[in-house]
């Protein structure tokens, strides 16, 4: 059957992909594993990526904002390269492995003293609030460590910071409702 000229024709399967083109066999993997994902107890049968980290369920218990999370993972993100540029291990990134080959040198220091200076300004907002939590931070963003009991509101009250800092929230006259 042919598409006759000026007539819209509407389909579910996406152009490239071949519906039922996998085997009844991968299917059947397919949903074990998903299955298998969903059952773990901090997924609470949810499929939501964000529960497979101590960030997004405790921004998930808390019922806080997304913004909230996005600074988490803002900051995560600056950790990540100021440890790159000071020269660690960052899992996930190879030693030396990066886009830099076109610059100078001087152009990879400039960068590399930058994203040390992001992380200085983020933990300078964090210090602000109480001197231990850019470290409880780190440990709970980064390093993906369940947080302390003890650390819950700090890290609640420096992700509400952060996201301000980031540009991602903006307080108003009722700044307690944020979080």
């Amino acid at each position: 059957m042919s598409a006759q000229p000026n007539r819209i024709v509407f389909t579910t399967e996406v152009k490239g992909l071949v519906s039922g083109s996998r085997s009844p066999r991968e299917e059947r993997e397919q949903r074990e594993a998903m299955a298998v994902a969903l059952a773990q107890p901090h997924r609470t049968g949810s499929d939501d990526r964000r529960l497979g980290t101590p960030l997004g369920r405790f921004c998930r218990r808390l019922r806080l904002r997304d913004e909230l999370y996005d600074a988490g993972e803002q900051y995560c993100e600056i950790v990540r390269q100021a440890k790159a540029a000071k020269g660690f291990n960052v899992p996930g990134l190879a030693p030396g492995e990066s886009d830099l080959g076109a610059l100078t040198e001087e152009q990879i220091a400039a960068m590399r003293e930058a994203a040390v200076l992001r992380l200085k300004k983020a933990d300078e907002v964090l210090l602000a609030i109480m001197p231990r939590l850019p470290r409880a931070m780190e440990r709970f963003a980064y390093d993906q460590l369940e947080p302390s009991l003890y650390d819950e509101d700090l890290i609640r009250h420096g992700l509400m910071k952060l996201a301000v800092s980031f540009g991602l929230l903006k307080l108003g006259i009722n700044a307690e409702k944020v979080a």
